[in-house]
């Protein structure tokens, strides 16, 4: 009960603070193609990670510079060509938002694409990808949390490996 209402805490408090946010027009034309940098968060536990490495090396072969937003317990999966932001669980606030030096060090970051491998989402991720500078904000199956998103992939896949190729598949069509 009582994480349910910090939960709508948080989730509130992120939509005020989105409010304020102008919101420009978007071509999604050249979504992949003419990017240069790219956010990637990662998702939170190992076997995740695994499969989605193949995000990430779509990018890096690609020629973008990839930022990858990781656990720091985890980050030692991520090749070293790419740029790791770490967090750790004393990053989370109790409402399930960044903490203010971990939101000031996402902040810094301007990329041309932000993308949510998370599946089912939560709340902190979709903090963080709105704290970076991006126009696009991608996710994928993050159910009530979409809204804080402006481009969404929805895949019936349920193995990891499937899903994720099927998300490369997607973004080769941009």
């Amino acid at each position: 009960m009582l994480d349910k209402i910090k939960y709508n805490i948080g989730r509130y408090l992120l939509k005020l603070r989105l409010k304020k946010k102008l919101n420009d027009q978007t071509t999604y034309n050249g979504l992949v193609t003419k990017s240069r940098r790219v956010f990637i968060i990662m998702p939170e536990n190992r076997s995740g990670i695994d499969d989605a490495l193949d995000v990430v090396r779509y990018f890096t072969l690609h020629g973008k510079k990839v930022i990858v937003f990781i656990k720091k317990q985890l980050s030692e999966a991520i090749p070293g060509n790419v740029t790791k932001i770490e967090y750790d669980d004393e990053d989370i606030t109790r409402l399930n938002l960044p903490s203010k030096s971990l939101n000031k060090k996402l902040n810094n970051i301007e990329c041309d694409l932000a993308i949510d491998l998370n599946r089912p989402g939560k709340l902190f991720f979709a903090a963080a990808s709105n704290s970076v500078k991006s126009k696009i904000r991608f996710a994928s199956d993050n159910g009530e949390l979409l809204e804080f998103y402006n481009f969404h992939y929805h895949s019936s896949a349920k193995e990891p490996a499937v899903f994720y190729r099927s998300l490369i598949s997607f973004f080769s069509m941009f």
